[in-house]
């Protein structure tokens, strides 16, 4: 959380808190498959989350070129 950020603190349907996690887990499976769709990612992540991850993606991929 950022300094300033405000925390909504309504309460979360336990429905929309299942529908919330289901598609995290698909979209992170599409992720780290062999693909690596990273674009569905921008939909469950926040801007600077999506950063770090893109960056260590790439910093995985270019390492196992190098290894490769």
């Amino acid at each position: 959380m950022l300094p300033g950020e405000v925390l909504d603190k309504r309460p979360f349907p336990v429905e929309e808190a299942e529908a919330l996690v289901k598609q995290w887990q698909a979209i992170k499976a599409e992720a780290l498959g062999p693909d690596h769709q990273l674009q569905s990612l921008s939909e469950v992540l926040s801007e600077s989350m999506l950063t770090q991850v893109i960056v260590h993606n790439n910093l995985m991929i270019s390492l196992a070129l190098i290894f490769d």
